[in-house]
């Protein structure tokens, strides 16, 4: 992925904060939790013509890290970059990647009866890092509404499968990769598990304190019984324009790890079938763990708060990363 001493590219300008106006609702301004949920997980979307700034960025990119390989015989480079041009020209010419995006103009949940997007129906694609578990735009949708006064706790369901990196909750924080950062401010992607994602977002850092991977990862206790872990890490919140998230709030987060070697991409009914097994045993597992339920009674302090009036909000938020 690009950081900013490629010199590829400039140091991006401006904020794109402002109000995106859409010419026509998405999915028919009634969309399905299948529909968002099929947008949202676009992963090669970037391959679709049908974004042709991503796509193009995309290739470029590719492009740019085979002509500057140190180690690659030239002889190689030119063959490579030929094929890669022949293979984004069959995807531009004919469109066999266009459905890997999602098209807005899908309006019946049956997508055998899925139109055909015209000019003006938005294509949406798997944002990567832009706020993986929604803590940025949940906690300012709290605070838009019950104000900055209490301590927020916030319970973060994390599958590291794979990846295993941290990435996503680091960038909630102050951390080596967002350094010198405003929060809100345009910022590539960390590098490791960063995935596809070939562009700049508007940093996700909300929170005041530092943290880097070794911390949080130190952080982590087991769950008995189970392959779960569990880190309990405290904070106050910073000013981020481009989340809303207002500075100056105290909050708690639970962190809970999976750990399963289950991805989340399960497509097709071969895959999700051979799979089913190891789910079932999974929420089987979270289900009946004392000590999971023990560690959440205590974060959340459901049982022993007797004080309503001072009594901490709870958000429970979901995060899935392959």
């Amino acid at each position: 992925p690009p950081t900013a001493s490629d010199s590829l590219f400039a140091e991006p300008n401006g904020n794109s904060s402002g109000t995106v106006q859409m010419i026509s609702s998405p999915f028919g301004g009634t969309p399905t939790t299948v529909q968002i949920s099929t947008a949202a997980s676009s992963t090669l979307g970037y391959l679709s013509e049908e974004l042709p700034t991503i796509f193009a960025q995309s290739f470029s990119i590719t492009s740019h890290g085979i002509q500057s390989s140190p180690t690659m015989p030239e002889e190689d480079k030119t063959i490579l970059l030929a094929t890669l041009d022949k293979i984004q020209e069959l995807f531009w010419a004919t469109g066999i990647m266009a459905n890997l995006a999602t098209c807005s103009a899908w309006t019946d949940p049956n997508p055998k009866d899925m139109p055909g997007c015209q000019k003006n129906d938005p294509w949406f694609y798997d944002g990567g890092y832009t706020d993986g578990p929604a803590v940025g735009l949940a906690l300012a949708r709290y605070q838009e509404a019950y104000g900055t006064s209490g301590e927020v706790k916030l319970i973060i369901s994390n599958n590291n499968y794979e990846t295993d990196n941290m990435n996503n909750v680091l960038g909630y924080f102050a951390t080596s990769w967002n350094e010198g950062v405003a929060p809100g401010d345009f910022i590539w992607s960390p590098g490791v598990g960063s995935g596809p994602q070939k562009n700049p977002w508007q940093s996700t850092q909300i929170f005041e304190e530092y943290l880097d991977a070794d911390t949080i990862k130190a952080a982590f206790e087991p769950v008995t019984g189970t392959n779960l872990t569990m880190a309990f890490i405290n904070g106050s919140t910073v000013s981020n324009p481009a989340f809303g998230v207002q500075g100056g709030q105290k909050i708690s987060l639970a962190i809970l790890n999976i750990n399963s070697d289950i991805p989340t991409f399960l497509v097709t009914e071969p895959v999700i079938t051979a799979y089913t097994p190891n789910l079932v045993d999974l929420v089987e597992a979270i289900a009946s763990s004392q000590d999971l339920a023990e560690k959440i009674r205590t974060f959340t302090n459901v049982e022993t708060s007797s004080d309503t009036s001072s009594a901490s909000s709870v958000i429970p938020l979901t995060f899935s990363l392959s």
